[in-house]
């Protein structure tokens, strides 16, 4: 991607559709934040609104050594910043399901989402990612500077997130077996 290595710099990766459920109305203002504060990096893989990748192109050109943006969709490279960030941004307003999480938490990238939909189904805050509650800038801020505050100072944390992310069973299977029991022990009370 040709970002600058450097020290101890958490890399936050997000590949989505470029649109305000996407979260990019409160994302956009925390990364300038974080950018210029923290030390950590970001690639964006995404398409969709010409609005929203000006925004980010803005970004681009006043941090060109902290991001990168990619306005395209390529799979092979998706599932390259799935498994090679730290974290994954997934700061939507609303999201009914949600794969990105899952794909993430596979790589052992934890999640930063908002607490929505099958957002709040699947990652469990301070267990397999970070979860925020209100939907605002303020509140993903926070959250993105937690995130890089336990990646530097709490590596062995950082590590037991990572596993438990990577062990989380969300198949077909495991589902089915939840199903069921959910059925016997309504069984049981009638």
């Amino acid at each position: 991607m040709r970002l600058p290595p450097e020290k101890n710099s958490l890399l936050f990766g997000m590949v989505s559709r470029l649109s305000e459920q996407k979260g990019f109305d409160i994302l956009i203002p925390s990364l300038q934040n974080i950018l210029k504060d923290l030390p950590c990096q970001v690639i964006i893989l995404a398409t969709g609104s010409p609005d929203i990748a000006d925004r980010i192109n803005v970004l681009k050109k006043e941090f060109p050594q902290k991001i990168v943006f990619i306005d395209k969709f390529n799979n092979a490279l998706a599932h390259k910043i799935y498994g090679g960030s730290d974290a994954f941004l997934m700061p939507s307003r609303f999201e009914p399901c949600g794969l990105g999480q899952m794909i993430a938490m596979r790589y052992g990238t934890l999640p930063v989402a908002h607490s929505t939909g099958g957002l709040k189904d699947t990652v469990k805050n301070n267990e397999t990612g970070f979860v925020f509650e209100k939907y605002k800038s303020e509140t993903l801020l926070a959250t993105l500077n937690k995130a890089v505050k336990i990646f530097n100072e709490q590596p062995a944390q950082w590590l037991s997130m990572q596993t438990q992310a990577m062990t989380q069973d969300f198949s077909w299977s495991a589902s089915a077996q939840k199903y069921a029991q959910l059925y016997e022990k309504l069984i049981n009370e009638a």
